[in-house]
């Protein structure tokens, strides 16, 4: 029979069980210091060894045990129902949204996932795309988006000077909600930020850029 058809798919997406332990880990982070620390470099080169995973876990839960706030196991699956439609957060993405509101100047935050960062430009701004995740950016932050591309991970200080620190701010804070980059540490607001970094991401900038450093020439009479 000749026609039109209509197509439709529904996908579901079950809860998996260690996607829920993943965001019950990073409940646990939140409360503990000595979870939220980097692995010893000693562990990462192999010079150092490691417990068993079994009494790994069980450190663990005594950390959860010992957490001074009564950890809610079924905080990740309620927030990963309201932000994504069902199942649990992404990795990071429920530490982040927890602690958003701690958000300062000295936050590093990375991107969430495994690609790059990508962008395409629009009639209305930027779409900047990492993975399945994307966010529209005005064109007014265009520094702002060439910085973002190339910087997997960056402290908000760090962000183009044509920003002003409620900027960033506003704009980091729009990053991780969209799931785009998550915290990777919250770091310490009353901190000075560290300049010498920032010097260091604009001479990486520079090399990027084959046209900074040099300026337009003068128009002939």
């Amino acid at each position: 029979m000749d026609g039109l058809s209509i197509h439709y798919t529904i996908g579901l997406y079950p809860v998996v069980q260690h996607q829920l332990l993943r965001d019950l880990v990073d409940l646990v982070a939140r409360q503990s210091l000595e979870y939220r620390k980097r692995v010893p470099y000693g562990v990462v080169t192999g010079e150092s060894g490691l417990p068993s995973v079994g009494e790994i876990f069980r450190a663990l839960a005594d950390a959860a045990d010992a957490a001074e706030e009564t950890i809610d196991p079924s905080l990740p699956l309620r927030i990963g129902k309201n932000m994504h439609g069902a199942g649990t957060l992404d990795h990071g993405r429920l530490s982040s949204a927890l602690q958003i509101e701690q958000l300062n100047i000295n936050t590093v935050v990375r991107v969430s996932g495994p690609t790059d960062i990508k962008s395409t430009e629009t009639a209305v701004g930027y779409n900047l795309n990492c993975g399945l995740t994307s966010v529209l950016l005005p064109k007014k932050l265009s520094a702002a988006i060439s910085f973002l591309r190339c910087n997997r991970s960056f402290s908000v200080s760090e962000l183009p000077d044509s920003l002003s620190e409620n900027a960033k701010l506003l704009l980091v804070r729009k990053l991780l909600s969209s799931g785009v980059f998550v915290i990777e540490e919250i770091g310490d607001p009353t901190v000075e930020p560290d300049m010498s970094r920032k010097k260091e991401v604009a001479s990486f900038m520079e090399l990027m850029d084959p046209f900074s450093g040099f300026s337009a020439p003068a128009k002939s009479e």
